[in-house]
């Protein structure tokens, strides 16, 4: 069980999964805001469809292993560089620039945001939160990978379990938007049949 979730094929099914909820998600959002005339500029249902692109993008280079490509490209540039002894400064410059991003970005987020869009919020700082564990990844320091790649739980590394929950995290949070626009629009299709009949048995006036 723990080789399963280790494995960058079940992470790689998953983002896939959510990729195509997020695509759906957007789909349905879309056409409720239409049906309701309410302008897509008020809301955010792009924030959906991206969302869908990164985690697929995310998904094929980790497929392809691109990662780990790149962080040992960056290691060989470094070492024939000669700053391969002062790397780790740089590796937690970019973690803690990262982290400020998506912080500031929630706190920002919820004090500027109208209310029509603050429903992105904690979808997009789940998605914030899966891209930082990736290029946390990438970076490879080494304070980081202690944590990643020796913590376990139940013999899985702690790293691929904190990938795995954030991307069900983001699935749940698709399937909820897919659930809330369906539940409108299936709303609305009643109220539209019952102002339908009442028109139709409502005695006419001469």
């Amino acid at each position: 069980m723990a080789d399963v979730l280790d494995s960058s094929t079940l992470r790689t099914c998953l983002l896939l999964m959510v990729a195509a909820l997020c695509g759906e998600a957007w789909r349905r959002e879309l056409a409720r805001l239409r049906r309701d005339g309410i302008a897509t500029d008020e809301a955010l249902p792009a924030f959906w469809l991206w969302a869908g692109a990164l985690l697929a993008a995310l998904a094929l280079a980790l497929a392809l292993d691109l990662p780990s490509v790149l962080r040992d490209q960056v290691r060989r540039s470094a070492s024939s560089d000669g700053w391969y002894s002062a790397r780790r400064p740089l590796q937690a410059l970019v973690i803690v620039v990262g982290l400020v991003a998506v912080v500031a970005a929630g706190r920002r987020g919820g004090l500027l945001l109208p209310s029509r869009r603050r429903r992105y919020l904690i979808p997009a700082l789940t998605l914030g939160a899966i891209l930082l564990t990736t290029a946390t990844r990438s970076v490879s320091l080494h304070e980081i990978d202690a944590i990643y790649y020796r913590a376990s739980v139940t013999g899985a590394r702690l790293g691929s379990l904190i990938e795995i929950s954030l991307t069900l995290v983001m699935a749940a949070l698709a399937v909820r938007r897919i659930d809330g626009a369906g539940r409108r629009s299936d709303a609305a299709g009643v109220r539209g049949n019952e102002t339908a009949d009442a028109e139709s048995v409502s005695p006419s006036t001469d």
